[in-house]
C-alpha cells in the first residue's frame, strides 16, 4: 500500500474516532486547545521574556508552562529538557528592533549567519541568509517553521551553498515569537540535515489584535553618502470568529534596502584607509608577508610611502581605459619599435578622447595583473558592502473548530523578493588571449587596431605610427559596456509560496487521552536571476569601424562593406605573433543583418555606449524552481502509568518529495555569449520516514529517593528513533536517548547520545558538469613551498615532481585557468555522532541575591565521511601535504609536463603549470568537534527597577579535521584565528514599567594567524604594522545600547546604536593589521497595537 493510501485511511481513522469522541453521552471535557501544540512550538503567553531555557525548576512549580521544545514532539516544561536548548526571546527581539529573521538568530554567539551579495556569491544570491549552527556548514544545521521544514529557495546550480538551506528571509519577522536552538543532533525527531543542531522559529499563530510596526535603519552613521537606510513596515491583525470557532492571523511586512558601495563611504572610499597584505620580497623570504598602511612603503615599492603612490587595487594588464601594446612583443606591454626588436617605449593607456600616455602601473606586488596605485582606473570604490533588496512578506494562519475534539488548521506564507547589485569588481568581458581562446570577446588574442582607427585622435594615431607596426593591440576590461558604472548588473527576483494544511484532534482510549494530527505541506521556489553579458560575434562586428563613405560617421563595417566577412577586414592580428591569431566562430551569424550595428568605441573609458551597449550585451536569464511536498501524521499520548508518571510516546510517518529544476539561458548555451555552457537540469528525490518517541519516567519527587534535599528527585529517559528510505542514498535508522536528573531544587543534570545522518543535497549529487575559471594557492609554488600543515612532506612531494626547481613560479597562482566543475552521483551519506552532557543550576537559597540560573553544556559532535566541495588550492594542499598522496586529491587536476606540448612551446604554460582541473562534492574526510555552551541569567530587584545581567559563552575545546579521511591525520584547528577557542556576549539591563535599557557586549578570543605555521623556516613569516614579526592577534569586542519605552500596554518605542562611544577600530583593543573600520548604526522602531 502506497503512502498517500495509508495517509488517507489514517485521517479517515482519526477524524472518526475524534467525531465519535464528540457524540453525546460521551463523558469527555470540550478543549479547543489544538495538539498542534505538540508539534508548533507556541508559547501559551505572548510576553516572552526568559532568555534561556537552561534551569533547574523544581517539578511541583505550579508557574511552570507546559510548552513544546524543539527536540521533542513532547510538550514538556521549557526548563526540563534533556537536551541544550537555547532561546532567543521575543522581548530580545522587541529591544534590538530586529527587521528580518537572519539578524535576531545572528544574536547567538555560536550562529553564523552566511549572507550574500552577488559580487560575492559564496553559492547564494543576492540577498539571501542561511544559518549555520557552530560554523559547521549550513547544510549541517536544519531550520524549520514552527516545527516543520520549510521549503528551500536555493537553486540548483549555484554550486557553494546547500540546496536544502531555508532563506531566513521568507519568516515573517512580525510574528516570530521566538527563536528554538537545538545544539546538537536532532535527525532522529526531524530527519537528515540536524548534525549540527536545529533551528526553529516558532511564530504566533494565535496573535489577537491589530498592529503596525514602523523601523528605519541607518547604517555607518555620519560616514556615509547618498544613502536613505533601510526601512520596514508591517502590519499584523488576528481575532476570532463565529462565536470564538475559528481565529485568524494576518501579517504583512515590506522591506527595503539600498544598495552600498565602498566609494560611498568615507573611511573606504579611494582606499585611503586601507592596510595592504602583501610580499616583502626580502631576499631569501619568499614565503614573507607584511601588513601596510599608507604611511609605508610596500616591498616592492621605491621607498616612496605607499599613500604617495595610491590604495587602491587597480587592473594593470587589463585595466579599463585599455592598454596599448605592440602586436609581436605584448607579453608585459613594454612596447617594442618594430617592425624589429628596436628600442621600448614602456608601458602606455588611452584616454577617453582616442589619446596615448604612459602607463604608471603603480607598485607591484607580486601579480601579473593587479597592481597598487598608478594612474589608471581601480575598482575598489565600486566593491559591494550590500546589495540592494526589496521584500513583500504576507503569512496567514487559520484555525477552526470542526467539533469539540478536530480542528482544522491552515497556514500560508508568500514572500516575493527582488535584490540587485552591480559590484562585480574585476569581472570581464575582457580582451585578452588567456581566458580559453574564444571566450572573452571573440578573440582568442586582443583586437589590432590600425594606425588610422577612427576613435584614435590625432596624437594617437601619431603614437601608432611611431611604433612601427602599422597598428596595436588593445588589452581591456571592457567595463564601459555595462549598465552601471560599477559593474555588470545581477538582479535576482524570488517568489515563495507555501501552504500548510491540517487536522488534529483528541480522543480517549482506556481513559488515556491522544492526540493526532495528520496533515500535507507544499512550497514552491520560483526564482528569476538576470545577468548581463556580450555576444561574442558582435563584439567583434562593434569594434571593427571605420567611416561610414555614406554618413561620413564611425560606423561598424558590416553597415556599409559589401559582403563583409567580419575579421577579413583587419580585427586580427597580421603579425600572428605566437599563433593567437585563430578565432572560433561558434555563434557566427548572431551579428544581426547590415544597420543593425551600432559601434563600440574600446580607447579610453567611455561609459554611457547606450547603443553600443544595447547591440553587444545581453540580458542572460536564468529560472528555476524548487518544490516541497510533505504529507505527515502522528499519534502521541500515554501508554501505561509507572509510579513517576506517565510513559508518553510519540509516533508517526512522513513522506517528503523534493525537486529541484534549472533553466539556462538560450544564448549562453548556444554559445553566443562568453559564459560557459549550463544544461538545464531537473533532479528530485522522495524519502519515506517513519518515528517513535518514547518519554519514560523514571523516578519523581514523591519516591523519597532524597537525603537532606539531594538525590534523585526525577529521573527521566528520552528515546526516539527514526527509520528512513531515501530514494537516492537508501535505506538508515538514526536512534537517539537522553537522560534528564534532578538532583535538587537547585540542581539538574542532562545529556545523551545520538546518531544523525545528512543526505548529500541535490546539488552536490546531480549538479551538471559546467566549465569553471579558478586561480589556486599551487603548494608547489615558491612562496607556498613550505607551508601547509605538514611543511616537509610538502616540500618533499613537490621536489620529486620532475618539472620542480627551487624558486619555481605556478601560472596560476595569478591567473584563472579553465576546468570542470559539477555534481558528484558517487556521494555517500554524511553519519554523525553527538554527545551531551549538561549541568543546570538555579539556587532556591541565598546563594547571592536575585534569581540566578546557570547552564553548562559539553557538546562533542564527530562526522565521518564529510561531503565537502574543495577547491582547487584545496585539492592541490591535499594532494601534497600528505604522505602517501591521495589519489582523491592528485587526480582532481593536472599539469603541463610534455616539453613538447604546444601550449608550453607557445608560452602560455611553463613546465609543471596546473592545465585542467576538476572542482566538485566529494567524502572527503572526518571531523571531530567539541565545545562548551555556557547560560548565565541574573535577575534582581533594586530601587531604580529590575536589574538584569546575562552571558552567553561558545569555548571551543576542539576543531578536528582530516580531509584524508585517516585519523592519523586529524590536526585541531582550535586557536587559529578563523577558529576562536571563545565566543561570548554579556548583556545588562535595568527596567522599570515604562523603560528599559540594555547594554551589551559581543566579544571573541584571539587567535594564531596560521595556527601551523613552520616556525623553524618561516618564524618571521608575518610582519605587523610597526615591523614587528607577528604570529597572532588578540581577542576584541563590540557593543551597543538600546532603550525601549513602553508608554502603554500597546505602545512601545525602541531605539538601537551600534557602537555608542563612537569607536574607530584604531583603538588598542583592537589589531591593528585587520584595520577595523568601525562605524554606527541607528536603528529606530515604533510598535502600537490597537
Amino acid at each position: 500500500m502506497d503512502i498517500f493510501k495509508k495517509f488517507t485511511l489514517l485521517t479517515f481513522a482519526l477524524v472518526s474516532v475524534s467525531a465519535f469522541a464528540d457524540a453525546p453521552g460521551d463523558e469527555v471535557e470540550s478543549n479547543n486547545t489544538s495538539s498542534d501544540d505538540v508539534v508548533e512550538s507556541t508559547v501559551a503567553s505572548e510576553d516572552t521574556t526568559s532568555s534561556s531555557m537552561n534551569a533547574a525548576v523544581d517539578a511541583g512549580d505550579g508557574d511552570v508552562e507546559n510548552v513544546v521544545v524543539t527536540g521533542s514532539k513532547f510538550a514538556i516544561s521549557q526548563y526540563k529538557t534533556s537536551q541544550p536548548i537555547t532561546i532567543i526571546s521575543g522581548e530580545e527581539i522587541l529591544r534590538n528592533n530586529y527587521t528580518n529573521a537572519a539578524s535576531a538568530l545572528f544574536d547567538l554567539p555560536q550562529i553564523s549567519v552566511s549572507a550574500s551579495t552577488a559580487g560575492d556569491q559564496n553559492g547564494l544570491q543576492a540577498g539571501q541568509r542561511v544559518a549555520n549552527n557552530f560554523g559547521l556548514g549550513s547544510g549541517r544545521t536544519l531550520t524549520l517553521v514552527n516545527g516543520r521544514r520549510f521549503v528551500s529557495s536555493t537553486p540548483i546550480n549555484y554550486a557553494g551553498t546547500n540546496t536544502g538551506a531555508v532563506d531566513l528571509n521568507n519568516i515573517p519577522t512580525a510574528l516570530i515569537d521566538r527563536i528554538e536552538v537545538l545544539s546538537a543532533g536532532g535527525s532522529a525527531v526531524y530527519g537528515s540535515d540536524a548534525i549540527a543542531g536545529v533551528i526553529n522559529y516558532v511564530l504566533n499563530r494565535e496573535y489577537t489584535g491589530f498592529e503596525v510596526s514602523v523601523n528605519s535603519q541607518q547604517q555607518y552613521l555620519g560616514d556615509i553618502q547618498n544613502y536613505d537606510g533601510e526601512h520596514a513596515l508591517s502590519l499584523t491583525m488576528g481575532g476570532e470568529f463565529n462565536d470564538g470557532k475559528g481565529h485568524i492571523v494576518l501579517a504583512m511586512q515590506r522591506d527595503v534596502q539600498e544598495a552600498i558601495y565602498e566609494g560611498q563611504l568615507d573611511r573606504y572610499r579611494d582606499c585611503k584607509e586601507d592596510v595592504i597584505y602583501s610580499r616583502t620580497f626580502a631576499d631569501g623570504k619568499t614565503y614573507q608577508n607584511a601588513y601596510t598602511d599608507a604611511s609605508q612603503p610596500l616591498g616592492r615599492g621605491n621607498g616612496v610611502p605607499q599613500g604617495e603612490i595610491g590604495m587602491c587595487r587597480g587592473l594593470t594588464f587589463l585595466p579599463f581605459e585599455g592598454a596599448a601594446a605592440d602586436p609581436y612583443y605584448w607579453s608585459n606591454q613594454n612596447i617594442v619599435i618594430g617592425p624589429s626588436s628596436g628600442p621600448r617605449l614602456g608601458r602606455h593607456i588611452f584616454t577617453p578622447d582616442g589619446g596615448v600616455i604612459p602607463h604608471d602601473v603603480g607598485t607591484s606586488y607580486g601579480s601579473t595583473f593587479f597592481t597598487y596605485g598608478g594612474n589608471s582606473l581601480s575598482y575598489n570604490n565600486n566593491n559591494t558592502i550590500q546589495a540592494s533588496l526589496e521584500r513583500e512578506n504576507v503569512s496567514a494562519f487559520l484555525t477552526y473548530e470542526l467539533t469539540d475534539n478536530t480542528n482544522f488548521k491552515l497556514d500560508m506564507f508568500r514572500n516575493s523578493q527582488f535584490s540587485s547589485e552591480s559590484g562585480d569588481t574585476s569581472g570581464g568581458p575582457y580582451f585578452y588571449l588567456g581566458f580559453g581562446g574564444d571566450l572573452d570577446g571573440g578573440y582568442a588574442n586582443p583586437p589590432f587596431i590600425a594606425c588610422d582607427y577612427p576613435y584614435l585622435n590625432a596624437s594617437g594615431q601619431e603614437f601608432c605610427n611611431d611604433m612601427g607596426w602599422g597598428g596595436m593591440l588593445v588589452f581591456k576590461t571592457l567595463r564601459d559596456l555595462y549598465t552601471s558604472s560599477t559593474g555588470g548588473m545581477t538582479e535576482t527576483d524570488t517568489t515563495v509560496d507555501s501552504i500548510t494544511a491540517s487536522l488534529d484532534g483528541k480522543f480517549d482510549i482506556a481513559d488515556r487521552e491522544m492526540s493526532w494530527d495528520v496533515g500535507f505541506s507544499s512550497g514552491t521556489v520560483f526564482s528569476l536571476g538576470t545577468s548581463e553579458d556580450i555576444i561574442r560575434e558582435r563584439i567583434i562586428t562593434a569594434t571593427d569601424v571605420g567611416i561610414n563613405p555614406n554618413t561620413g560617421e564611425i560606423d561598424c563595417k558590416m553597415n556599409y562593406v559589401d559582403g563583409y566577412l567580419g575579421l577579413t577586414y583587419g580585427a586580427t592580428n597580421p603579425w600572428n605573433a605566437g599563433g593567437y591569431e585563430a578565432y572560433d566562430p561558434t555563434g557566427f551569424g548572431s551579428a544581426g543583418l547590415p544597420g543593425d550595428c551600432s559601434p563600440y568605441n574600446p580607447i579610453g573609458y567611455n561609459p554611457n555606449q547606450t547603443a553600443a551597449a544595447d547591440y553587444i550585451m545581453s540580458k542572460q536569464v536564468r529560472r528555476s524552481e524548487n518544490k516541497q511536498d510533505i504529507l505527515f501524521g502522528s499519534l502521541s499520548g500515554s501508554l501505561y502509568t509507572l509510579p513517576a508518571g506517565d510513559i508518553q510516546f510519540s509516533v508517526g510517518i512522513e513522506q517528503r518529495d523534493e525537486s529541484l529544476e534549472f533553466w539556462s539561458d538560450m544564448t549562453q548555451n548556444l554559445k553566443l555569449t562568453r559564459s560557459s555552457v549550463q544544461p538545464n537540469n531537473k533532479v528530485s528525490y522522495d524519502t519515506k520516514e517513519n518515528y517513535l518517541e518514547i518519554q519514560l519516567p523514571i523516578v519523581d519527587d514523591s519516591m523519597g529517593l532524597t537525603m537532606n534535599g539531594y538525590g534523585i528527585q526525577e529521573l527521566r529517559v528520552d528515546a526516539s528513533r527514526r527509520e528512513i528510505d531515501n530514494s537516492f542514498s537508501g535505506e538508515y535508522t538514526v536512534d537517539a536517548a537522553n537522560i534528564y536528573w534532578q538532583v535538587s531544587d537547585d540542581i539538574a543534570v542532562r545529556g545523551g547520545t545520538q546518531n544523525a545522518v545528512r543526505t548529500p543535497d541535490l546539488e552536490s549529487v546531480f549538479g551538471p558538469l559546467s566549465t569553471a575559471y579558478r586561480s589556486g594557492a599551487d603548494p608547489c609554488h615558491t612562496t607556498n613551498i613550505d607551508g601547509g600543515i605538514y611543511p616537509a612532506t610538502r616540500r618533499a612531494n613537490c621536489e620529486a615532481e620532475p618539472w620542480w626547481y627551487e624558486g619555481w613560479e605556478s601560472k596560476v597562482v595569478n591567473r584563472t585557468e579553465t576546468g570542470l566543475s559539477g555534481g558528484n552521483p558517487n556521494l555517500r551519506n554524511e553519519l554523525g555522532e553527538t554527545t551531551t552532557v549538561g549541568v543546570i543550576f538555579t539556587p532556591t537559597y541565598d546563594f547571592i541575591p536575585g534569581d540566578l540560573s546557570i547552564a553548562f553544556d559539553i557538546i562533542t559532535i564527530d562526522i565521518t565521511e564529510t561531503v565537502e566541495t574543495f577547491s582547487l588550492s584545496q585539492n592541490m594542499a591535499g594532494c601534497y601535504d600528505y604522505s602517501p598522496q591521495k589519489a582523491k586529491f592528485c587526480e582532481t587536476f593536472t599539469r603541463a609536463t610534455d616539453p613538447n606540448d604546444p601550449n608550453i612551446l607557445s608560452g602560455k604554460y611553463d613546465l609543471g603549470d596546473v592545465n585542467s582541473f576538476l572542482v566538485g562534492p566529494n567524502n572527503v574526510g572526518i571531523r571531530n568537534f567539541e565545545t562548551h555552551v555556557i547560560n548565565i541569567d541574573h535577575q534582581i530587584e533594586t530601587q531604580w527597577g529590575d536589574l538584569s545581567t546575562r552571558f552567553r559563552g561558545y569555548h571551543q575545546q576542539k576543531f578536528d579535521s582530516a580531509p584524508t579521511a585517516d585519523p592519523d591525520d586529524l590536526q585541531d584547528f582550535t586557536g587559529d584565528w578563523d577558529e576562536p577557542e571563545w565566543l561570548y556576549d554579556v548583556t545588562v539591563g535595568l527596567s522599570t514599567d515604562k523603560h528599559s535599557v540594555f547594554y551589551q557586549v559581543d566579544g571573541r578570543s584571539g587567535g594564531a594567524i596560521d595556527k601551523f605555521q613552520n616556525m623553524e623556516t618561516q618564524a618571521d613569516k608575518y610582519i605587523g604594522l610597526e615591523g614587528q614579526v607577528i604570529t597572532s592577534w588578540d581577542g576584541y569586542w563590540t557593543d551597543s545600547i538600546a532603550y525601549l519605552y513602553t508608554p502603554t500596554d500597546n505602545t512601545s518605542v525602541v531605539v538601537n546604536l551600534s557602537n555608542p562611544f563612537d569607536m574607530d577600530g584604531d583603538e588598542d583593543r583592537f589589531p591593528a593589521e585587520l584595520n577595523f573600520r568601525l562605524s554606527q548604526t541607528l536603528n529606530i522602531g515604533l510598535r502600537h497595537k490597537f
